[in-house]
């Protein structure tokens, strides 16, 4: 439907690529300062859906509790700044980092849940308030620039840190050209920041020149964009860092 909505968009597309047969449900954060979560752990249920990883004992669709890492990411780290749940996430002031969610994911790993993401439930851990296994990542790393996130893209996801411009959270069209560089300089300026995930790229043609764009999901809800997805063009300045969950296991080599 993605591709059809981009379609009628009426711009010529080449090199279109979305994995689309691995997406996790889209999430609707609700509050501030919980992007990083979101993002972080939807980028890993789909890594784990291309590479097809049970869950021992587990039948049927499964998805990693985030409001277990949300409720005990402090208690295991009492350094990381803690998140203001109802305010914006600032990075670097205060707020949750994307590093810091990857930092617990691997050091602690996820708890498995029957239950997608519903920050109303903020105190509900899905009736895991006990010891169960976790599943961790081997490592994550961070990616430099566009060409590293599209050759990352051809089979997994990436997690990406933008700047929280205005125009973007009120998206409600399939194709976002990005925001002026006066959104993007207030956004510095107040240190405003947001978290997503990158599912696919795809280069579209405008005046003769092929620009590429990112397809992003977001976690506003399905009332963004097109159904919680975003077709956005590459702007160097509007995108702060992309960052790589790494998988490993017995079945699974470390990607390094």
């Amino acid at each position: 439907m993605l591709t059809q909505a981009l379609s009628n968009s009426g711009r010529r597309i080449h090199k279109f690529h979305f994995l689309d047969k691995y997406l996790s449900p889209v999430r609707n954060q609700r509050q501030g300062a919980q992007c990083a979560y979101t993002a972080t752990i939807t980028c890993i249920e789909m890594i784990h859906h291309i590479l097809g990883i049970k869950i021992d004992s587990w039948s049927g669709p499964y998805y990693f509790n985030i409001d277990d890492v949300f409720n005990s990411l402090y208690n295991h780290y009492p350094n990381h700044p803690r998140a203001k749940e109802k305010h914006a996430n600032k990075r670097g002031e205060g707020g949750t980092q994307i590093k810091h969610v990857l930092d617990f994911v691997k050091d602690i790993g996820l708890k498995v849940s029957t239950e997608c993401y519903d920050p109303r439930y903020r105190d509900y851990l899905s009736g895991f308030d006990y010891e169960v296994e976790r599943h961790k990542i081997a490592s994550y790393k961070r990616l430099l620039g566009s060409n590293e996130v599209i050759s990352c893209l051809k089979r997994f996801p990436v997690i990406t840190l933008i700047y929280s411009c205005r125009s973007f959270k009120d998206c409600v069209t399939v194709l976002y050209n990005g925001p002026s560089a006066i959104e993007i300089n207030k956004a510095k300026a107040d240190k405003r920041c947001h978290a997503v995930v990158i599912v696919g790229f795809v280069y579209i043609e405008s005046q003769g020149k092929k620009e590429l764009h990112f397809i992003l999901q977001n976690s506003y809800g399905e009332i963004f964009g097109f159904k919680g997805f975003a077709v956005v063009r590459y702007v160097k300045d509007f995108f702060l860092e992309f960052w790589e969950p790494v998988k490993g296991d017995k079945t699974d080599p470390v990607r390094i």
